[in-house]
């Protein structure tokens, strides 16, 4: 298998959920949620990929200063501050952050070829990815970071090629997905204060973490067989792994994890 291959096949794992839920409105306590949407342009001309604020029925555009080609809402917490992307017009990233007053403020790592940001807890700690590179930019090799009263902690799995971080809780400890290209190995991660452990389903060829709660639980895809598009879903509590699957088409992607536990899975729909 050659390294473009094997790339391809880590970035399709590693980033199995991000086209969807640039689709999908977030699940959030209170009448306040943020998404994104590939309708944006009439509301913001500049970008042809615009998120939104949905706040007791209406709908606000996200207008990031600088934003060019396309503005993602990924993360939002429960006093309606907002984190995501935007690209300028020179097609690289930066991460924002919108305070419920509407004013933002760009994340970008320093020295950071490109940034975006995931998820914001209620302590205004912010989880997400950097691109070192151009070139890893290119490649969708990404490490992750956490933002933590203006320092940022950089989060990178010892001997990986990608580290993604994508869940956040309360606490501070951050999961998501890393790997290695050769030997192609995907899995998904916990972060607590710098200790890492891995996350792997038994018997899955490739594991993603996707959120995290305050009781500890981690809710995730899976997939167990690299070379077909089909997923499944898992919590994982105290542990245990379990495994469930919606009905209907190949794949479950797992997006978000209440505090008591239930996941909540979004399967797109299929022509089979």
């Amino acid at each position: 298998m050659s390294s473009q291959h094997r790339t391809r096949i880590l970035r399709r794992a590693l980033v199995a959920t991000a086209a969807s839920v640039a689709l999908a409105i977030l699940a959030v306590a209170g009448p306040v949620a943020a998404a994104s949407t590939p309708d944006g342009s009439d509301r913001n001309p500049k970008a042809s990929v615009a998120g939104f604020v949905l706040d007791h029925g209406r709908y606000r555009p996200l207008e990031v200063p600088g934003a060019a080609t396309q503005t993602l809402a990924f993360g939002i917490d429960n006093r309606g501050r907002i984190v995501g992307g935007y690209d300028d017009a020179e097609g690289r990233s930066h991460g924002f952050v919108r305070e419920r007053s509407g004013r933002y403020r760009t994340i970008d790592v320093p020295g950071a070829y490109a940034t975006v940001a995931t998820r914001i807890n209620d302590r205004g700690e912010i989880a997400g990815d950097y691109f070192e590179t151009k070139e890893k930019f290119d490649q969708g090799l990404k490490r992750g970071f956490l933002l933590d009263r203006g320092r940022f902690r950089r989060i990178d799995v010892p001997g990986a090629d990608s580290t993604e971080a994508v869940g956040l809780d309360n606490r501070g400890r951050v999961v998501g997905e890393t790997g290695t290209l050769e030997p192609l190995d995907v899995y998904g991660y916990l972060w607590d204060d710098g200790r890492i452990k891995r996350i792997d389903v038994p018997g899955a060829a490739f594991t993603g973490a996707e959120e995290i709660n305050e009781r500890g639980q981690i809710a995730g895809t899976y997939g167990e067989d690299p070379a077909q598009i089909a997923t499944r879903g898992y919590l994982l509590d105290r542990g245990r792994f379990k495994t469930f699957a919606a009905p209907g088409g190949p794949l479950t992607q797992v997006f978000g994890l209440k505090t008591a536990g239930r996941s909540w899975a979004i399967r797109p729909r299929t022509s089979s």
